[in-house]
């Protein structure tokens, strides 16, 4: 990333650039040049200022470090929030919230300051797909004993009363369900997807193609609505020339006659 680019990254080694902040084209920023400068003054800090808002959310307006203390990002399910050193311009990196720690309405839990394991590892278990055809109960967290698929259960079940208390675990919204063959809408309930789409439902519904395997077969059934087709066509091509031929001499008359 070359100045002016804003990019977040300020070093770039493969090309020897050494930016210490970047406000692009904004040549009365009061902390930093912009790429409109020279080149050797472009990009880094005017005199006697400290710091560039560009360079984090540590830094002021005022081109000086915020306070030490000072909230710059707020808490997130798996991170703490994060406070100014008073000494950088950068936010620091949040620390992470203690692994097993809830998250995602209560279906996963954080490991190292991701929201990326299921509710279900917590109890030592793993996440399965949920058994029967029921489209709602597709939708709920169920768990099974680490490879042994027979005992995978939903939350709800007594066979895993044990851990979850007979609680019901909805999967959130747009979570994979039925063998990943479907999605779980906002009513917690498994819509299977549709393999053919609008497009294909579509063709189907005008075409009647769902006994051909593509348009060739059906021209093939349907060569007399073709022919008919291109007849009607042609009629009102021959209909419409004759008529502006028509047209066209009647003027021609008139004009003679004047």
């Amino acid at each position: 990333m070359f100045c002016g680019q804003r990019s977040a990254n300020l070093w770039k080694p493969d090309f020897g650039e050494r930016r210490e902040c970047d406000v692009g084209l904004n040549a009365s920023d009061p902390c930093c040049y912009s790429s409109r400068e020279p080149i050797g003054i472009q990009c880094r800090l005017k005199p006697n200022q400290q710091c560039s808002p560009s360079q984090g959310l540590c830094c002021s307006s005022g081109c000086v470090f915020k306070t030490s203390g000072l909230l710059c990002e707020e808490d997130s399910e798996c991170r703490m929030k994060s406070m100014c050193t008073g000494t950088s311009a950068t936010c620091p990196q949040p620390a992470a919230k203690p692994n097993m720690t809830l998250c995602s309405l209560g279906t996963r839990v954080c490991l190292n300051g991701e929201c990326s394991r299921s509710l279900c590892v917590l109890h030592s278990l793993e996440q399965c797909d949920c058994p029967g055809e029921n489209k709602k109960e597709k939708c709920h967290m169920c768990c099974q004993q680490r490879g042994n698929p027979n005992t995978c259960a939903s939350t709800t079940s007594s066979v895993l009363s044990m851990y979850f208390k007979g609680q019901r675990v909805a999967l959130v919204p747009g979570s994979p369900c039925h063998k990943n063959q479907g999605y779980c809408d906002h009513f917690q309930t498994c819509r299977l997807l549709d393999a053919d789409g609008p497009i294909a439902r579509l063709k189907n519904s005008f075409l009647n193609l769902r006994e051909f395997d593509d348009v060739a077969d059906w021209m093939k059934a349907h060569w007399w609505a073709i022919l008919l087709g291109i007849l009607g066509v042609s009629a009102v091509m021959a209909g419409t020339v004759c008529l502006f031929g028509h047209t066209l001499e009647s003027v021609d008359r008139e004009e003679t006659t004047r």
